[in-house]
């Protein structure tokens, strides 16, 4: 059986990194999840301005105590795990014709914002793309 255990955090000042609001009053949570005899605990950053959750690598009760810089790199864009999935199946099977394009176009469309995804998405797209190209080149070359 699952539970979710949402606690509140203090707020605190950040510069979003999604919609790159500087000095916004945040609101946070801790989250902690359970699903039988596995257990996970995630701690998020709520920017009133576009309203993405940011997941923080601290504890929020530890947010308020950190400088602005300190901030910045703890609070992360989330992404996923399909998102981070697909970015990661487009590198690995790009070289598969046809398979990787299609892969590669799905991790793209899902990692649309400018990040680290997003870099890998576009790169395994390139791989399927190319292959499928050389592919198709090397069978109109058997066929003459």
């Amino acid at each position: 059986m699952q539970a979710n255990q949402r606690s509140k955090g203090p707020i605190v000042t950040i510069d979003c990194p999604v919609c790159h609001e500087q000095e916004v009053e945040a609101k946070t949570y801790n989250m902690l999840q359970r699903d039988g005899i596995i257990s996970n605990f995630t701690s998020w950053v709520v920017c009133p301005e576009c309203r993405s959750h940011l997941l923080s690598s601290r504890d929020v009760n530890e947010l308020p105590n950190l400088s602005r810089e300190e901030l910045q790199e703890t609070i992360s864009e989330y992404f996923p795990l399909v998102n981070r999935a697909f970015a990661v199946l487009s590198l690995l099977l790009g070289l598969i014709p046809f398979l990787g394009l299609a892969i590669g176009v799905l991790a793209v469309l899902l990692n649309r914002r400018p990040s680290r995804w997003h870099r890998l998405s576009r790169i395994g797209f390139i791989i399927g793309a190319l292959s499928a190209i050389g592919f198709g080149i090397l069978i109109a070359i058997q066929k003459k």
